[in-house]
């Protein structure tokens, strides 16, 4: 499984430390980056093959 996310740390209110908890979240979850944009907004998830879940 494959999720594609758009992060809008850069809105007041919002921040990095927020997108850094949801990334780590996921990494919990078992999802690893695979790719990111060249703005670092848009990041790429893929579920590990070694969760068991895939």
């Amino acid at each position: 499984m494959q999720l594609l996310v758009e992060f809008h740390h850069r809105f007041p209110g919002i921040g990095k430390q927020r997108t850094a908890a949801t990334i780590e979240y996921l990494r919990t979850l078992g999802y690893r980056i695979f790719a990111i944009s060249e703005t670092g907004r848009e990041l790429g998830f893929v579920l590990s093959a070694d969760t068991g879940t895939a």
